[in-house]
């Protein structure tokens, strides 16, 4: 039998009666099994409470491993390279229709606490488009309220159940296509900057059928700030689970997504666990603070070795993240880039965009073409902002503002080999990180190397101090993991140490900036910057965040929580305020 979504390029299912998550498996091994399936299968299903998973499917495991840690909200977890995506929304089912921005091709409606009346259909009328299709597992008795909000329902009704599709007599209010908007004409695409931001962007336009080029000024691929050798992907923790700790949360578990998928663990990436060490002092130290956050944080207790007890920082309390891990960010930028449908283009430097027949034409410092697309995407960190000051469109003055605000804090991360010399029991087994971190055993073409740090430099000349900044990590180092400090402590003092450096693209209140730049009903130029120390944590999150929103699609998370990273969000602080050194650097390496 011809499925509804042949031949179609995505299909977006709402389910507000996941139960036992059957009807997702079984649509999902439909998606499989059809040889006209959509290129996108996007879930969205909505459980009042943590769902269970049945034993007797098929792909029942694989929902269950990918499932891991669930707590009220959004959850993203993918399948099938990226073209199945299951948004799991948990919670009261009206708060979570609230929460939702997009339109449905097809709505699976079940029995839920409260009776369907009008002003609960009427909320799920919000997430139709004219013909979204409608199966109903409620009385009869129910359907009024569904024939009134403009569901056009099938003669073919039974006591329990009925059908039809959104067809209502009445034009749909304009208000509605501006929070539904419509997926753009699928075509070319460039995006300005090869880092994790731009990577990951790319990535996920290709996955949806568009023909993308990446631009660098750098000959190869993540060749700033995102050639890290290694960086951590760990959740932050907050005792007031503010937006940032949130966001971290949907981040890593996207992360771990594409890691699994992409790379090869243990020489790219593996799920170590991190041991994060705080101050007794700060609230979020205290797990029973943190009764929301689950099964994401324990004690770290557990995790610190008797045979090394002063082997750990005094007067800190150590928590233990069980799904952090560490990754190549380089790798993983290379493996995103791999997509078919993208290509990359290094050493090449953008100067201007401008209109030309529809389209954007991007041109270099002596005005030649380098590039034409319909759609085009800054991912270049500090770069942007002298682009967007060319813009031959008028920008808001509030968006220039924050970007004239980006600040660059520059890094360095000390590197040394694991060998012979350094006795391996005094290596903690696993990353810690606090105020610095330290990575024990990253695989290289050498063999093994541990890494410490890193800095955090306003001043460009400070940066370039490469002994000082060493002398910095060591002391963070010192205070870190003082065992480890005095195995350490010949390579430091006989300079067998190595360095790499970096500069992060810091906005104004350290959460990315990522939406279009215009207001206009088809927003052909968009933005995703400002990672910060953290972009193996958002870089996904914002590439999933702005391909749903360009193209209506299910948002990652919830719509109030997205705001927090909207290029448009309303700004919490002076504009004038800037990132202290000292403030920042809780935040251990780029992750």
């Amino acid at each position: 039998m011809r499925q509804p979504w042949a031949g179609k390029p995505s299909w977006t299912l709402l389910d507000t009666a996941w139960g036992d998550s059957r009807h997702f498996l079984d649509t999902w091994q439909a998606w499989r099994d059809d040889a006209q399936r959509p290129g996108m299968l996007h879930y969205v299903g909505i459980a009042p409470v943590v769902p269970t998973f049945p034993v007797d499917h098929p792909l029942a495991q694989a929902l269950q491993q990918a499932c891991f840690g669930l707590l009220p909200g959004f959850q993203r977890i993918s399948f099938e390279g990226g073209r199945v995506s299951l948004t799991l929304c948990v919670g009261e089912l009206q708060a979570m229709l609230a929460e939702q921005s997009f339109a449905a091709d097809a709505l699976l409606v079940g029995e839920a606490s409260a009776a369907w009346d009008k002003w609960a259909v009427k909320l799920l009328t919000r997430r139709c488009k004219r013909g979204t299709l409608l199966h109903a597992d409620l009385p009869q008795t129910w359907a009024e309220p569904f024939a009134q909000a403009g569901f056009r329902l099938l003669p073919q009704t039974t006591e329990t159940g009925f059908s039809g599709a959104f067809d209502p007599h009445w034009n749909l209010s304009t208000s509605r296509q501006g929070d539904t908007p419509q997926a753009p004409k699928l075509g070319r695409c460039v995006v300005i900057g090869a880092g994790l931001s731009g990577a990951s962007v790319a990535h996920a336009l290709a996955l949806r059928g568009w023909q993308v080029t990446v631009l660098d000024a750098h000959a190869n691929p993540a060749s700033a700030a995102s050639g890290l050798p290694a960086g951590l992907v760990v959740p932050h923790v907050s005792a007031d689970d503010n937006p940032r700790a949130r966001l971290s949360r949907s981040g890593l578990r996207l992360m771990l997504q594409h890691a699994r998928t992409l790379l090869q663990a243990g020489q790219d990436w593996a799920q170590t666990g991190v041991l994060e060490c705080r101050e007794t002092t700060d609230a979020a130290s205290k797990l029973e603070s943190l009764p929301h956050w689950g099964t994401w944080v324990t004690s770290g207790a557990a995790h610190t070795p008797s045979r090394n007890n002063d082997a750990w920082s005094a007067g800190m309390a150590n928590l233990w993240h069980p799904f952090a891990a560490w990754i190549k960010p380089a790798q993983l930028v290379r493996a995103w880039l791999a997509q078919p449908g993208v290509q990359f283009q290094g050493d090449v430097r953008v100067h201007q965009l401008q209109q030309h027949d529809g389209q954007w034409r991007l041109l270099d410092a002596e005005g030649s073409e380098l590039a034409r697309a319909d759609l085009v995407v800054l991912a270049n960190a500090m770069a942007c902002t002298e682009l967007v000051q060319q813009l031959p469109v008028a920008v808001d003055t509030e968006i220039q503002g924050k970007l004239q605000d980006l600040q660059a804090l520059h890094g360095t991360m000390t590197l040394g080999p694991v060998n012979s010399s350094i006795e391996q029991a005094t290596l903690a087994p696993f990353p810690v990180n606090g105020r610095g971190g330290f990575l024990p055993h990253i695989p290289n073409d050498a063999g093994m190397q541990w890494m410490a740090g890193a800095t955090f430099e306003t001043s460009p000349l400070r940066a370039a101090d490469f002994p000082a900044q060493h002398q910095a990590n060591y002391a963070k180092l010192q205070q870190l993991l003082p065992r480890v400090a005095e195995a350490l402590a010949p390579a430091f003092e006989q300079q067998q140490v190595t360095h790499w450096s970096g500069t992060r693209c810091v906005t104004y209140d350290r959460l990315p900036l990522v939406g279009p730049l215009t207001s206009a009903p088809h927003p052909p130029l968009w933005i995703s910057i400002g990672m910060g120390s953290r972009g193996l944590s958002f870089a996904a999150l914002c590439a999933e965040l702005l391909v749903a929103r360009l193209g209506g699609e299910p948002l990652p998370v919830e719509a109030s929580l997205a705001r927090s990273l909207d290029l448009h969000r309303n700004r919490r602080t002076r504009a004038s305020a800037s990132i202290k050194p000292a403030a920042a650097a809780s935040k251990p390496v780029w992750g």
